[in-house]
């Protein structure tokens, strides 16, 4: 495989496998044969997505790393990429569990440390993440990718963190680039997206867990979460699987992209989307994905919990290009929870796009 051809002392600065159990036996039934075929998942944002500065990359390191893998296991590779722009940890969770619940894959690489805050919130999100792909099939393998900007901003500090707690292995670009004394040119040429290069050192990083696994007693999942697991039961909802009690102004929609099936708001008038959460969910937050665009036909949505507004859901943004946003509003406790959404006062002749719940 080309990139930097890193020696494995490097490769052990910067991948710390944190006895993780689960790769080991997939790896050894797809290279004896017994397995035929493995499922491997990259959720992430424009990195995974294979962006830079020159456009898209036709061989971004999910399609190398499986490449990779294919080549050590002669196993025929399923390779699923669900790297979009903006995705940090919450939306990423949700097109995950509308794309897998049914079906957990064999292995899932989550690369969220330059999209996600550096903030608690963050950090539940992303911890959330990691317990349902560990909790929903115990054999399915996962790890952490950690890039990082040039600037030195990642959120590598609380994933590494969480990456250990869980036992699973995390990748670390910085330490990468740190041990092998190189400019931060020679991974990226914007600050921030990886170039060729960039894109094979990330997968020589990664497909090094292929070949250093080693067979460890599996580690039960922790009943605690260290900064919370509010979105870990969080399921999908859109409209072909959930019809809310009343959807108002706003009407069932095909929409381009991972999230398909959401609704439009047609701009006659201001009635409400209204459903109930009930109590017996067990629900915690509710998630409203919406669309975020630079068109200023998009106005604000106003959400309100047992009658109470939470919070407003600005459609519009200069800096949105009809991209996925996601906002989270935590549910009152020991009661049911009726949700209303219409569009905020001033705002009754704009747009409004819901691509999705999860709830």
């Amino acid at each position: 495989m080309e990139g930097m051809m890193i020696g494995e002392n490097i490769l052990k600065a910067a991948v710390k496998l944190n006895n993780d159990s689960r790769f080991y036996p997939v790896l050894n039934r797809l290279k004896n044969g017994s397995q035929k075929s493995c499922t491997a998942v990259f959720a992430g944002g424009s990195i995974t997505a294979g962006l830079y500065e020159n456009g898209v990359l036709d061989t971004p390191y999910p399609k190398i790393t499986a490449d990779e893998l294919h080549r050590i296991t002669g196993a025929d590779i399923r390779l699923e990429n669900i790297g979009e722009c903006s995705f940090h940890s919450a939306p990423g969770l949700i097109a995950y569990e509308k794309m897998f619940r049914d079906a957990p894959p064999d292995m899932v690489f989550i690369e969220f440390a330059v999209n996600n805050a550096f903030d608690k919130y963050n950090a539940d999100q992303f911890e959330s993440f990691i317990r349902k792909i560990l909790s929903a099939d115990t054999s399915t393998a996962a790890a952490v990718i950690c890039c990082c900007r040039s600037d030195g901003f990642t959120c590598e500090p609380y994933m590494s963190e969480l990456a250990e707690y869980y036992h699973i292995p995390c990748i670390s670009v910085k330490s990468a680039l740190e041990a092998l004394n190189a400019d931060f040119s020679d991974y990226s040429s914007d600050g921030l997206h990886p170039h060729t290069r960039g894109h094979r050192l990330i997968a020589e990083l990664v497909s090094y867990i292929f070949t250093a696994s080693e067979n460890q007693i599996a580690a039960p999942l922790p009943d605690k979460a260290i900064y919370g697991n509010t979105m870990e039961h969080s399921k999908y909802f859109a409209n072909k699987n959930f019809r809310p009690d009343k959807t108002g102004d706003f009407i069932p929609t095909e929409m381009n992209g991972i999230f398909s099936d959401g609704w439009s708001r047609q701009c006659i008038g201001n009635e409400p989307m209204s459903f109930v959460i009930p109590e017996s969910s067990g629900a915690r937050a509710l998630y409203v994905v919406f669309r975020s665009s630079s068109d200023r036909f998009f106005g604000c949505a106003d959400i309100f919990v047992n009658g109470e507004l939470r919070c407003s859901l600005d459609g519009y943004s200069i800096c949105g290009w009809d991209n996925p946003a996601v906002f989270g509003v935590y549910l009152d406790s020991g009661t049911d929870n009726c949700i209303e959404i219409k569009m905020h006062k001033g705002d009754e002749k704009k747009r409004f796009d819901i691509f999705c719940f999860g709830i």
